[in-house]
């Protein structure tokens, strides 16, 4: 006899928990064991399906967005908050994060702190990538979706090339500290960090603008 899956969705949005369902459907159509859905429009929702899980079989899979409105609970004040809490609580079942935000600082935060078994993003959410995603975990392998690879892969690429001394004069001037100010937070001269602006200047092609340009580009290529 073959077991049941239990998995839980949790997403503000009905639009997605809906496709999610239907893509669980037709893939358990394929021969593979009986599925029971659970769903949560909220953080306080789905907390309370943590809460109803405790004395009863644990969820195998979990499908979460990791941003939702602005909500406060008792306990919980973010949707990172949150999804940590659903990994303490399910440490053996596989997480599927739906991200509406595809920046890459958040994308590298998610991987980072909370280490998916796939990350998806929302706006280019399709159900033949929910099935090639569900696909990857019954082979018990990561799946990120075409725009977190680009994403990392850029970054890769990136560190090769600038150091971190470079990166914390993207993140100074980014953060509003003036250039001749970059001096009092990194252990540069002022001509030395100048010199290294030009060059980071020249990495990412730019020609003319000010640090506006520099931050945009920088933001553009995922660095900060």
């Amino acid at each position: 006899m073959k077991r049941e899956i239990c998995v839980l969705i949790v997403d503000s949005l009905p639009m997605c928990v809906d496709a999610c369902k239907k893509v669980i459907k037709a893939f358990r159509l394929r021969g593979n064991p009986k599925v029971s859905i659970n769903a949560a429009y909220s953080i306080k929702e789905g907390l309370d399906c943590i809460a109803s899980r405790k004395n009863s079989k644990p969820y195998d899979l979990i499908i979460s967005d990791i941003h939702f409105p602005s909500e406060k609970t008792e306990v919980l004040t973010t949707g990172f908050e949150f999804v940590s809490k659903l990994k303490e609580s399910f440490p053996s079942a596989r997480l599927v994060i739906l991200s509406s935000i595809n920046d890459g600082p958040t994308i590298r935060e998610t991987i980072k702190n909370i280490d998916p078994e796939s990350l998806i993003i929302k706006t280019g959410l399709t159900p033949d990538i929910l099935y090639a995603c569900f696909l990857a975990l019954a082979q018990k392998q990561t799946f990120y979706c075409g725009k977190v690879n680009e994403i990392l892969k850029k970054r890769i690429q990136n560190e090769f090339l600038l150091d971190d001394i470079n990166l914390k004069i993207l993140l100074g001037i980014s953060k509003g500290i003036r250039t001749k100010d970059l001096s009092d937070h990194i252990n540069l001269s002022l001509s030395a960090i100048e010199k290294r602006k030009n060059k980071i200047k020249a990495f990412f092609d730019i020609e003319s603008g000010g640090d506006d340009k520099l931050i945009e580009e920088a933001r553009t290529r995922g660095f900060i």
